[in-house]
């Protein structure tokens, strides 16, 4: 069916989309990354409707109700995308935080074998063999950029509650100044810090990801205060083997 009336199929579709679209757009609760990100989100999710789904719709749109129904439509899906708006953040913030840690990782293994320097490791890494060979290294001293999460559930008075814990563990370089930096901060806060305040404090927007990651964390903040959502992102620095974790815990 779907084969066979493919131009109609089409066009249902760019009629949900549009309709989402104008109310993603024309909503004045929604700052501008928050749109940006809906509207990144809606493509896959629109490619993830089920089938018998469109079948549906595709029967009711031929019948006087075609209004109601695009518009019940766009209304669930725009709903949907408010729903998940904390995991759409999340991703995008795991996904800065491991880009970044990535490039750490491999920094440290070029620069103490002189293959380039700090100022060269964008264009040295942008050649595959380059790349590989760094990769390779990495997997022989067996120093690989570490994820792990789980889900645990907590018994409290009211109920079962549960806890998303995500940890990202890299190798990267550490000079003096910040290594000092975070031994102070270790001392006085129980060697756990705060992404937050660790990178504005520093100065830093550059390492773990913390300009767009710290940007992607007040996002998260914000949600999770509004949902009335534990949210916590802290970092764990080992200064003596030169190696950072990032952890990320959101309690639902």
């Amino acid at each position: 069916l779907r084969a066979a009336k493919k131009q109609l199929f089409e066009t249902m579709e760019i009629e949900i989309n549009s309709e989402v679209v104008q109310r993603i757009i024309s909503s004045p609760d929604l700052e501008e990354e928050d749109r940006l990100t809906r509207m990144r989100s809606l493509e896959k999710f629109m490619a993830y409707i089920d089938k018998r789904i469109w079948y549906l719709y595709f029967i009711i749109y031929q019948t006087s109700l075609k209004d109601e129904i695009k518009k019940s439509f766009a209304d669930m899906i725009a709903l949907y995308l408010d729903r998940t708006k904390l995991a759409a953040h999340l991703s995008n913030l795991l996904m800065e935080f491991i880009q970044n840690a990535e490039k750490a990782h491999l920094e440290r293994i070029i620069i103490s074998h002189n293959m380039a320097t700090k100022s060269e490791i964008d264009k040295y890494l942008k050649n595959s063999e380059n790349r590989k060979w760094v990769i390779e290294e990495a997997k022989r001293k067996n120093q690989m950029l570490e994820l792990s999460w789980n889900m645990n559930s907590e018994r409290s008075g009211v109920g079962n509650t549960y806890k998303l814990q995500i940890a990202i563990s890299n190798y990267g370089l550490i000079d003096e100044k910040t290594r000092a930096s975070l031994a102070t901060k270790m001392k006085s806060d129980a060697s756990e810090i705060s992404v937050a305040n660790f990178y504005q404090d520093s100065g830093d927007a550059d390492k773990l990801g913390a300009g767009l990651g710290l940007l992607y964390i007040s996002y998260l903040e914000d949600i999770c205060k509004k949902e009335g959502i534990k949210f916590f992102c802290t970092i764990f620095p080992e200064p003596s083997k030169e190696k950072t974790t990032v952890k990320i815990e959101i309690g639902l």
